[in-house]
C-alpha cells in the first residue's frame, strides 16, 4: 500500500513539473513570437479596412486617402492618412515630423485639406474648420483630422473625446508647419510635448472649457448647450 503511494505521488510530481516546463515553454514562444514578428495591429486600432471602403472616401490619390470618420465627434468630421508606397509605415507624428521632405508633405497635406474643407463644408463651417492631429495617436496609421467646430455630435460623450480637440493635446498643421520651418531639428525644442507622454496625458483630465469665450463648464451636456449660445 505504501509502495502504491509512493508510486502516485512520483507521478503526481511529474505530472506536476510536466505542466510547469510547459507552461514555461509556452510563455518562452510567446515572448520569442514577439521579437521575432512585429506586432499587428489589432482590428479595432487599424484605419486600413475603412480606407479600402469605397463609400466613405471623400478624397483619394496616389499619395493621400481621406475618408469620412465612422464616429464623428462633431458636424463635418473627415480622416486624412498618408498611404501607398510613397511613405514608410507612419503610425505617429515624430514620424512625419522625421522624413526628409516633412514640410513639403505637411503642405501637400494642407493643399488637400482645404480643397476637401472648400468642396464638403457647409458655407457656415469652413471657416470653422481645424486641421492637425492628436499627440497620441488613437489608431493606425497616422492621420489627420479635418473637423468642424461645433462639436455638435451624439459621438462626442465624455471630456476626453472634447479636449482631444480642444487642448494642447490638439497639434494644428499651420503650427506645426510653422515650427518645422523655424527649427533645424525639432525634438530639440519638443514644441508639442511629443516626447513626454505623461503630460499630453494630462490634457485629457483639464477641465471642460467652451472653445469660443473659454468660459469653464460643469459638464459636456452643459458645454455643447453652452456652445449653441455662440452662433
Amino acid at each position: 500500500m505504501k509502495r502504491l503511494q509512493t508510486n502516485l505521488e512520483k507521478k503526481s510530481k511529474q505530472l506536476k513539473l510536466s505542466a510547469s516546463a510547459a507552461k514555461a515553454f509556452s510563455s518562452d514562444e510567446e515572448v520569442n513570437s514577439s521579437l521575432a514578428t512585429p506586432k499587428k495591429f489589432t482590428s479595432f486600432l487599424s484605419l486600413e479596412s475603412s480606407m479600402k471602403d469605397e463609400k466613405i472616401q471623400v478624397f483619394k490619390n496616389e499619395k493621400f486617402v481621406c475618408i469620412k470618420d465612422k464616429y464623428p465627434k462633431a458636424k463635418i468630421h473627415f480622416l486624412l492618412i498618408p498611404h501607398g508606397d510613397t511613405f514608410p509605415k507612419l503610425l505617429k507624428v515624430a514620424d512625419i515630423i522625421k522624413l526628409p521632405k516633412s514640410v513639403e508633405i505637411l503642405k501637400e497635406m494642407k493643399d488637400i485639406s482645404d480643397k476637401i474643407i472648400n468642396d464638403k463644408f457647409p458655407d457656415d463651417l469652413k471657416k470653422k474648420a481645424l486641421c492637425g492631429f492628436h499627440s497620441i495617436q488613437s489608431m493606425q496609421p497616422l492621420h489627420m483630422h479635418i473637423i468642424s467646430s461645433d462639436f455638435q455630435s451624439d459621438c462626442l460623450k465624455n471630456k476626453k473625446h472634447w479636449n482631444s480637440f480642444n487642448t494642447d493635446y490638439f497639434i494644428k498643421l499651420g503650427d506645426l508647419i510653422q515650427n518645422l520651418e523655424e527649427e533645424n531639428d525639432y525634438f530639440k525644442s519638443d514644441k508639442f510635448n511629443l516626447n513626454k507622454q505623461d503630460l499630453l496625458k494630462k490634457y485629457m483630465d483639464l477641465p471642460l472649457k467652451c472653445n469660443v469665450c473659454h468660459v469653464e463648464q460643469k459638464n459636456l451636456p452643459t458645454l455643447k448647450r453652452h456652445i449653441l449660445t455662440h452662433k
